[in-house]
């Protein structure tokens, strides 16, 4: 049977007559779609159905199901059954979800084979003629067949349960092989009659596929497989959030676990007289991510539903066989986690030939030797070896003695604990995993050629080497190479098997080595390792030219006028002879022939960029991205020996108020310099969860702060922030940010509408001679009608510098955001507007209070709804918008600095890194 099976030259109808009366279909395939809010994908994806080589026309009916669709994906649908009449049927319905369009579709399928197709989804160009060949050969055998799936987008690889495509093209017997399971109905297909048990479940929240062909694959326990066929899964920037918000539905708890897991037990049950392997392992499977995406339950059920969910979780596991629990492809931690909830207690210890063992009836769970450890800081610094790293403790409660030491020819030094109050988790309010932390401080004797160190956990005083290492991203060393290896201080650091070797090196030696680890990369024959040889043997031979130090500034990739702009300006000014400054900005940006002007300027992720950033000794940015702090992205394993030898300087884009520690700490950035501005900023960052050295931590001033200037033309501007809650997600299309369809009704947008349209405000202003101004969060700023703003108000748009923002503005009014601090430093009125305090702090929001209140430490009152908000803001216009000398005081003492002087201090704070 050739790929093009729709060759034979006969007129549509003969072939669908023809497939009727041999096979009583009329088609081949019926391809289901489940349509909502589509517009911008379904035509790729309908077309990538129409251009199959089995022949559309003759072979293949659509079934699309409208449901309730708001954007013009229905009108799509109705085009194309216009273009092809006789094979496609269009159903639109009432918006129910999902498994209620599936239901609906089933009613008009007419194809011999069924699918249901995601239409934001791929199909390869050969996919239907390969599975229907495949179908041809094991009609009688299997009533599943499933092709690989890829993910497109957003997310880039194949799946992770594509294993089952390995041996190729098959038939999987799921006695024997159990944990290859399939899961998805969109990357599988069906025979008809199969379909007429389907009866999706309207109730469940995930698992809805699952629980359909788990149904099927109990009368035959087997399926096919087709692995030169393609499912291409688009993931969208949006399905981020779809995913994070599952957890916080209450469906996703008790509900799925009686209609999916426990259905699946009683099925089987009935069915066999037992639980199959592949079911319990599809069970499992779809537990793991009860326990690893789980929201905080009291924040979604009561106390007697978090109960009920535990003990139906544990009736659960009582069924699960421990093998199945063995074989599930996560974290040893989540597996004791399971075992525990299945046998009730914790696992018994067993110490054997220095390592510790965890078990439960004799089922070895957890070797103590093989759990992760991280080296998360690596350096030697006048001839002292400085380590840190974690360990993930399994099994172990309170009142175990925990240690660790570090053995360096036979010499022992026991770690110093570092203290963290993030290193213990918990799942349900149930204890996890723990992750002590631990730092060595080892002498080396210059007189010692060779070190050999290894790391021990002391449990209740019993030894156990570690034997699986990983090393953290700030690591010099990379586990990825042989050869890879750290210089400093005449000291090579380099790692064998579970030891840690310093050893001295002189010249030469470091010339073998890195001969060695250039040797390794070419040989390899992959592009990105031959690449990486090419910029280590650049980065020896110029380094050795350099005459002044090499320091790159940036704002965002796309954007400038941020602290980077301001130093990367005085840089040019003041130290032109001293420091070689180059600017990263995209030149696509509309700041790039700004910034041409003045200094050099280099392309982001450009072959130039990377090898600067390896050069420079300070890589200094007001943002703290991965673009900006590591344009490798996640190829640095070649040159993390390089990257260890400079500095990330952190100016920040505006004053932190908030605690950031979760984002900004170190063991996640590791900033050798901190810019802060103000003085219980410092504080809050040296006394809290950050875990930076208090010298890391400088108290210049924001170097944009010397560029403010007073230019006030009696304008009012409202600035607010931004709300994560009432957007679905990035359109990776356009890169517009979806509004949620909480949007309209929310207390966000009722008040803001409010405000903007006051006439109580509007007519003050008109009689005042003042100027209302709005300049919306650029999350909103696509969306600017949604507004209706009256015509006299003046709207900033993107383009528009918050620095001349600042100087134009009288008073500005916000509700929670950072960028007011700016406006403060000009000693201006700031008014806040909490209308949705509670909202905002609970939880809502991405945010979590810092040290400042705002009615304790904020510049100006704050109010809190509309109507206090509007008599406060024409109190200020009546008064001149004058400065109140109790928020001034509140301004003098805040900052640190009063003047234009805060590049100066940011230089000479970078300077004394050196």
């Amino acid at each position: 049977m050739t790929e093009q099976l729709a060759a034979i030259p006969l007129p549509e109808s003969d072939f669908r007559e023809r497939n009727r009366e041999e096979f009583g279909f009329p088609y081949k395939f019926s391809i289901m779609m489940s349509v909502y809010n589509v517009e911008e994908y379904i035509n790729e994806a309908v077309d990538s159905i129409i251009n199959q080589n089995i022949g559309f026309e003759d072979n293949v009916q659509i079934v699309f199901v409208d449901d309730g669709s708001q954007d013009r994906s229905g009108e799509i649908c109705e085009e194309y059954r216009e273009r092809f009449p006789q094979n496609i049927v269009v159903i639109h319905k009432e918006n129910g979800g999902l498994s209620s369009a599936r239901n609906e579709g089933l009613k008009h399928v007419e194809g011999r084979y069924v699918n249901f197709f995601d239409p934001d989804d791929r199909l390869s160009v050969n996919t239907l003629s390969r599975v229907y060949r495949f179908f041809s050969q094991h009609d009688e055998e299997v009533d599943v067949v499933s092709i690989p799936l890829y993910l497109f987008g957003a997310q880039r690889g194949a799946h992770v349960l594509n294993n089952k495509f390995k041996k190729g093209t098959r038939i999987i017997d799921l006695r024997r092989e159990p944990n290859l399971v399939q899961l998805s109905s969109a990357s599988a297909f069906f025979t008809y009659a199969s379909t007429r048990k389907m009866d999706f479940d309207t109730e469940l929240v995930v698992a809805e596929d699952a629980k359909e062909i788990l149904n099927i694959l109990l009368d035959k326990f087997c399926y096919g497989v087709v692995h030169n066929a393609r499912y291409e899964y688009r993931k969208r920037e949006s399905n981020f959030s779809l995913i994070q918000s599952a957890p916080k539905k209450k469906g996703w708890y008790i509900q799925s676990l009686k209609l999916f897991s426990m259905w699946a037990i009683e099925t089987s049950l009935k069915k066999c007289g037992y639980v199959p392997s592949f079911v319990q392992y599809t069970v499992l499977y779809d537990l793991q991510w009860k326990v690893k995406e789980a929201s905080d339950l009291h924040q979604v059920l009561s106390q007697e539903e978090i109960a009920e969910f535990k003990s139906l979780f544990a009736e659960i596991m009582s069924h699960m066989d421990n093998s199945m629990i063995q074989a599930l492809p996560c974290w040893p931690e989540y597996k004791l986690f399971f075992f525990r909830m299945k046998y009730g207690r914790p696992p018994e210890r067993l110490l054997k030939k220095n390592n510790l063992l965890l078990l439960y009836e004799n089922t070895d769970i957890i070797h103590f030797s093989q759990c992760s450890m991280t080296v998360e800081f690596l350096e030697i610094e006048k001839d002292r070896l400085h380590l840190e790293g974690q360990y993930v403790l399994l099994g172990c409660t309170e009142q175990d003695d925990v240690q660790f030491c570090v053995q360096a020819n036979e010499q022992e030094y026991l770690c110093t604990k570092v203290e963290n109050p993030k290193d213990s988790f918990f799942v349900w309010d149930e204890p996890l995993v723990q992750k002590p932390r631990f730092k060595a401080d080892i002498p080396l004797d210059t007189g010692v050629e060779l070190y050999q160190c290894q790391i021990f956990l002391l449990l209740n005083g019993q030894p156990v080497r570690l034997n699986t290492w990983k090393f953290g991203r700030f690591s010099p060393l990379s586990k990825a190479y042989a050869n890879s290896y750290y210089l400093n201080d005449g000291w090579a650091l380099s790692v064998r098997g579970w030891t840690l070797r310093a050893q001295r090196c002189r010249r030469k030696e470091l010339i073998q080595r890195e001969k060695a680890l250039l040797k390794e990369l070419w040989d390899s024959k992959k592009e990105s390792n031959r690449k990486a040889a090419k910029a280590r043997l650049a980065y020896f031979i110029l380094k050795q030219q350099i005459k002044k130090p090499i320091w790159l500034v940036s704002d965002r990739i796309m954007k400038a006028d941020d602290n980077g702009e301001a130093f990367f300006r005085y840089l040019n000014e003041h130290h032109a002879k001293e420091i070689d400054s180059y600017f990263v900005l995209s030149k696509d940006s509309l700041d790039f022939g700004r910034m041409s002007k003045i200094g050099k300027v280099v392309e982001p992720l450009s072959f130039k960029h990377k090898l600067l950033y390896l050069l420079c000794e300070a890589n200094i940015s007001s943002q703290a991205d991965y673009v900006t702090d590591n344009p490798f992205q996640s190829f640095l394993n070649p040159y993390r020996d390089i990257m260890a030898k400079h500095k990330f300087i952190f100016l920040q884009h505006g004053v932190i108020k908030d605690d950031l520690s979760g984002w900004l700490n170190r063991y996640n950035k590791n900033f050798s310099g901190f810019i802060t501005a103000a003085k219980p900023e410092w504080e809050s960052i040296v006394n809290g969860t950050y875990f930076y050295p208090s010298e890391n931590i400088m108290l210049t001033g924001l170097p944009r702060f010397d560029r403010l200037y007073h230019n006030e033309k009696r304008w009012i501007t409202i600035m607010p922030t931004w709300r994560k809650y009432l957007v679905d997600g990035l359109n990776p299309g356009t890169g517009i940010w979806i509004l949620g369809e909480r949007f309209l009704n929310s207390s966000y947008y009722q008040f803001y509408c409010g405000l903007l349209s006051h006439p109580k405000l509007l007519g003050a202003a008109r009689e005042l001679g003042y100027q209302i101004c709005f300049m919306p969060h650029p999350t909103v700023q696509p969306h600017l009608e949604l507004f209706h703003l009256p015509d006299e108000i003046e709207v900033y748009g993107t383009d528009t510098s918050y620095r001349d923002i600042y100087a134009q503005s009288d008073l500005v009014v916000t509700d929670f955001s950072s960028a007011v601090f700016d406006f403060a430093y000009l000693r201006k009125p700031v008014l806040y507007t909490h209308f949705d305090k509670e909202e905002f702090f609970q939880g809502e929001h991405v945010y979590t209070q810092g040290y400042f209140d705002y009615e304790r430490d904020g510049f100006g009152e704050v109010e809190y709804d509309l109507e206090s908000t509007v008599n406060r803001i024409i109190e200020y216009m009546r008064n001149g918008c004058q400065l109140k000398e109790k928020y001034r005081e509140r301004i003098d003492n805040f900052f640190a600095f009063n003047d234009q002087d805060n590049c100066k201090r940011v230089y000479e704070a970078i300077r004394g890194l050196e």
